[in-house]
């Protein structure tokens, strides 16, 4: 009988890895090496699409700027007339022209404005006077309602009635009967058509007033309250009461609560949070919410400012934007929620106080001026370079392992100019990390052609996202072979700092398993 020797299988190793470019957005609690591909360190002024796939974010466009006051309210009234506050200043902006005029000047000084439209009205608080308001057929008289709450603030119009905050109470108006000009007798009773009261001391302050189906939802500065108007027969009289939900006391939630078809989207100092039912008193537990800033850590918000804040929900991209102060007196940062994905990413560069809804056009006002702008367009913030950052560590295989790195591969969608940094930061076996271990540029690299879509050369050739004609985005699928040996952890770098914009759509990479690390420096002890 012949020797056989013992078959040793001596293949190699190999991994692979590939990302769609984290669909599902930041994730800063969970440590990076253990991260799927599907979460990122850092997206900043890149959208997520539907897709999955990470568009450079659109611009802004200035298109008032005189002054140097902060805006603190920014309301839309008609389809051409939007009202303005800043300072002791009310004025209303003419979309038409571009022309903002003064109203009044002289309001007593106040920390900020509050102002809602009711059909052909106008009503306004600034949490020193009482309310004021105004009709669209005569833009140069405000007048004040004797009869209403003195030092109302943080308005909002929930059906037929105005409610505004006094301090740490909800004041509500006798509900509108029809008669011209509306909600001027604020008359508390029990009958239903009289105006009432609602109060809670332990939350502090109210700040924000929202609906959430048949509750007034009021966030206060430790804790939330919910009510409802309940309508009874007593003795052939329609009488109300206010049936209170829930008291909780909590972090609150800071101004700029909104309500959107997935319940109400608030922020405090622990994050921004989802509410999609208040729960009852009597029943523990019964409140539904949950903390949907959960992947950004307990920290992320220990330096956020949300005093000045306000929340904007586009319907059409299902995103929630929070204007925020990170590190700064002034609004410097926007926070966006996709709550398709339940993604977080970051838009820089913005000093936005407040947003407004145009139909379905976004705008906002300055926090660190008298200034308004048009958002999501062009490719340049009112002139200025948009710089986009994308950090994402991808596993390669165990994490005690080293890895021989063999290739990258990229696919996505430049312009004709577009410049875009492709870098890699390697952990060596011992943990000690060398920034920049490789560097590439990326561009297209060649001429673009005739087609029209994601299937052929161009991604669009007209118009992308609605707002300016990018002349076409050539589809890039590019390559290299980067070397680096021994590493045991990669972080993918992607940068750009231009005028044009691009897409990313995937990224994989490809190694080598190597032996295990060779670290032997725990010291036994006895």
């Amino acid at each position: 009988m012949s020797y056989k020797p013992i078959q040793v299988d001596n293949k190699m190793q190999m991994s692979s890895a590939l990302s769609t470019m984290a669909p599902k957005g930041v994730n800063l609690r969970t440590p990076p090496q253990f991260l799927d591909v599907d979460q990122a360190l850092n997206i900043q002024n890149y959208e997520i699409e539907d897709t999955g796939r990470l568009v450079k974010r659109l611009g802004l466009y200035n298109i008032y700027d005189s002054g140097t006051e902060a805006i603190t309210m920014f309301e839309q009234w008609t389809s051409d007339i939007w009202m303005v506050g800043f300072g002791t200043t009310l004025a209303y902006y003419t979309k038409s022209t571009g022309v903002l005029t003064n109203i009044k000047t002289d309001f007593s000084v106040n920390e900020e404005f509050s102002g809602k439209k009711y059909g052909d009205y106008f009503f306004l608080c600034n949490g020193v006077d009482k309310v004021w308001y105004m009709t669209i057929s005569d833009l140069t008289t405000v007048t004040q309602i004797a009869a209403s709450p003195a030092e109302a603030n943080h308005m909002a119009v929930i059906g037929a009635r105005l409610f505004v905050s006094v301090n740490d109470s909800v004041r509500y108006s006798e509900i509108d009967d029809g008669t011209n000009p509306p909600f001027q007798t604020w008359t508390e009773g029990t009958l239903a058509t009289d105006g009432g009261s609602v109060s809670y001391r332990n939350a502090g302050n109210v700040r924000s007033i929202v609906p959430l189906g048949a509750n007034v939802v009021v966030f206060s500065d430790d804790g939330f309250y919910s009510f409802v108007i309940t309508l009874f027969d007593s003795a052939g009289t329609t009488s109300k009461t206010e049936d209170i939900a829930n008291y909780v006391e909590d972090f609150g939630g800071a101004r700029g609560a909104i309500s959107t078809e997935k319940g109400i989207f608030y922020t405090n100092e622990a994050g921004l949070w989802n509410l999609v039912s208040v729960g009852q008193t009597d029943i523990p537990y019964s409140r539904q919410y949950s903390p949907v800033s959960y992947s950004l850590g307990n920290t992320y918000f220990d330096n956020a400012d949300f005093t000045r804040c306000d929340l904007y929900y586009d319907q059409k991209k299902r995103v929630v934007y929070v204007t925020a102060g990170q590190g700064s007196q002034t609004n410097n940062v926007v926070l966006a929620y996709h709550t398709e994905y339940k993604a977080f990413y970051t838009i820089t560069g913005w000093n936005i106080s407040r947003f407004l809804n145009d139909n379905g056009v976004m705008y906002g006002a300055s926090d660190a001026k008298t200034a308004l702008y048009k958002l999501f367009t062009g490719y340049t913030d009112d002139g200025l370079i948009i710089g986009t950052d994308y950090r994402q560590e991808i596993s390669l295989g165990e994490v005690e392992y080293r890895k021989k790195l063999l290739g990258v591969y990229t696919q996505g969608f430049l312009s004709q100019s577009s410049l875009v940094k492709v870098r890699f930061d390697a952990y060596n076996e011992k943990g000690r990390i060398t920034t920049d271990k490789l560097k590439y540029d990326w561009t297209a690299q060649y001429a673009t052609g005739s087609g029209d879509g994601y299937n052929s050369a161009i991604y669009s050739s007209s118009v992308y996202g609605g707002d300016s004609d990018d002349s076409g985005l050539v589809e890039c699928f590019d390559g290299a072979r980067p070397f680096i040996s021994n590493l045991q952890r990669l972080q993918l770098h992607i940068t750009s700092a231009d005028e044009f914009p691009h897409v990313l759509t995937w990224v994989k990479l490809g190694a080598r398993i190597k032996s295990k690390c060779r670290v032997r420096t725990l010291s036994q002890t006895t």
